[in-house]
């Protein structure tokens, strides 16, 4: 997770430390490897996502642009992303084969545009 987000081995801990006092973050131990832990939004957290991704702000501006517009920025987006992770040396999570038989349910504003994916990607990759 460390080379995902670009981070040290200190500070991803001590983010994740503090999501979980907060409320925000469950983390659970594998039963079979110790040096693996499995993390989950709470209900708190996921109240917080759902309410700041994506900002409100910007949810108001594309509401103002034309469908083909969301295509090509969200085309744009993934191809910058892409750059920015292989510029920096950065890894992607890549294919996600946990997430994969979850219901997936788009905020309500991108519903009309939604397609299912054939396979999932963790974060934007």
């Amino acid at each position: 997770m460390t080379e995902y987000l670009g981070q040290t081995k200190g500070t991803v801990p001590q983010t994740i430390k503090v999501l979980e006092q907060k409320g925000l973050l469950l983390r659970h131990s594998d039963t079979e490897d110790r040096r693996v832990s499995y993390l989950e939004l709470t209900k708190n957290g996921h109240k917080l996502l759902d309410r700041l991704v994506p900002p409100p702000v910007l949810i108001k501006a594309c509401d103002k642009l034309p469908q083909k517009a969301h295509k090509q920025i969200n085309h744009a987006l993934h191809q910058l992303v892409m750059a920015l992770l292989q510029s920096n040396g950065m890894k992607s999570f890549g294919v996600c084969h946990t997430l994969r038989a979850l219901p997936i349910h788009p905020p309500a504003q991108f519903r009309h545009s939604y397609q299912a994916p054939t396979h999932w990607h963790c974060s934007s990759t």
